[in-house]
């Protein structure tokens, strides 16, 4: 019998400080992001040599480690470092590189934690710069249905939501999933925010966070240079009844920009203009 290797798509790991090979054994049996999905994580784009939004993505895992009463185990400095490290320890240095960094309670207790600590983990992988799509083939979810809560802005690794998304996603055939909350406001794509543009009133809309959706480090970053640039936008509540030829529709996320062309079989607005001003918005489109 032919025995094959294959090359694991991580080649070192920094777990907890230390650089270990991706094959390592690092997962306890009282892992606590294992057990309660006691953790968060954020997904870093490093392009051009920089890691684009580190500021914003540091504010949302603050954001998040006060609300579940956990303490870091490193400054955004120290962190800066050890990726870099890693970047280097895996030869990304000079390529598009997408992080992954975990944040979980240190182990103790059961539903109720013995210990406010942190462990966590840092894996950077190659990416490549995805093109710009344009989906003709996008449902409402029928299954999934968002709920806004204390934590539902936060990018906790409890995501059964959007692993569900997925699943009908794929099962349906579609290209995307439109996420709703229970009253059908538009809350969310299945792993981006969504910017809405009126061509007739020449302004944004995204959904505001009470309809269950994620804060995304794009979201954040784009609403403060409509802001700063004096570009009209309005956060709304908005159901998919309420898009039509007159509007455009675009997903976002730390990856790039798509568009929505046609939902449910409803055609949407081409949005040249609004595009045009997404895409020079994004310091990691380019």
């Amino acid at each position: 019998m032919e025995v094959r290797s294959f090359k694991s798509e991580y080649t070192m790991i920094n777990y907890n400080g230390k650089f270990l090979n991706s094959n390592s054994n690092t997962v306890k049996f009282n892992n606590r992001a294992l057990n309660y999905g006691d953790g968060i994580f954020e997904t870093i784009i490093y392009h051009n040599e920089d890691m684009a939004l580190l500021e914003l993505h540091w504010e949302r895992l603050l954001e998040g480690a006060e609300m579940l009463k956990i303490n870091l185990p490193f400054d955004l400095d120290h962190l800066q470092k050890n990726i870099l490290e890693l970047l280097k320890t895996n030869d990304l240095l000079k390529k598009r590189a997408r992080i992954k960094l975990i944040v979980w309670r240190a182990p103790g207790g059961l539903y109720t934690p013995e210990s406010s600590d942190s462990h966590f983990l840092i894996t950077a992988s190659t990416s490549a710069r995805k093109p710009f799509k344009q989906f003709k083939n996008v449902l409402t979810s029928q299954t999934v249905f968002l709920q806004a809560s204390q934590f539902s802005h936060l990018k906790t690794i409890s995501a059964l939501p959007y692993v569900l998304a997925g699943l009908e996603k794929k099962e349906r055939g579609a290209e995307e999933l439109i996420l709703t909350d229970k009253e059908g406001n538009i809350a969310e794509a299945s792993a981006s925010n969504i910017f809405i543009y009126s061509a007739q009133k020449e302004t944004f809309y995204t959904p505001p966070l009470s309809c269950g959706g994620i804060n995304g480090v794009s979201r954040r970053f784009i609403l403060k240079e409509m802001e700063q640039n004096g570009i009209a936008y309005q956060e709304v509540k908005m159901k998919v009844s309420d898009l039509n030829e007159q509007t455009a529709v675009f997903t976002t996320n730390v990856s790039g920009i798509n568009q929505i062309l046609v939902l449910d079989g409803v055609e949407l607005h081409m949005g040249e203009k609004a595009f045009y001003i997404l895409n020079n918005l994004f310091p990691f489109n380019h």
